[in-house]
């Protein structure tokens, strides 16, 4: 039993240092989108995830930042051509923002929902997501 526990303990610190340092380390293309309009912006850096996605955060006004559910999003993401299109449809969940649409091409980009549409400055980067 003392073995087991050890063990337990040992599998969960290993897998905690393979996980940051990962994260850390990892190199890849980094993309931040910024509106003139306060509390409207996106992070997202290329990864294994769908589509080449690693992951996404985003701010919006009174709504915490977060990632958005797979399952409601879908993604268009070639760094290569500096162009990407996320189109989000709420799930009818208030802790999420409303559904949406953001395409960027090169360095600009533009996000619309709600009949509004709010144009935006993109930033591509390419390089140690440590460095973001």
């Amino acid at each position: 039993m003392k073995t087991h526990i050890r063990s337990l303990w040992t599998s969960l610190i290993l897998l905690i240092a393979v996980l940051t340092s990962t994260s850390a380390g990892a190199t890849g293309d980094v993309l931040s989108f910024e509106t003139g309009t306060a509390g409207y912006s996106f992070l997202v850096y290329s990864g294994g995830g769908p589509g080449g996605i690693g992951g996404l955060v985003m701010t919006w006004p009174d709504i915490a930042s977060r990632g958005l559910p797979s399952e409601s999003t879908q993604w268009y993401f070639k760094p290569t051509a500096n162009h990407m299109r996320i189109v989000f449809t709420n799930p009818e969940r208030t802790d999420l923002p409303p559904s949406f649409t953001l395409e960027i091409k090169g360095k600009r980009g533009t996000l619309k929902f709600d009949k509004r549409t709010i144009k935006g400055k993109a930033y591509w980067r390419t390089g140690s997501l440590a460095e973001y």
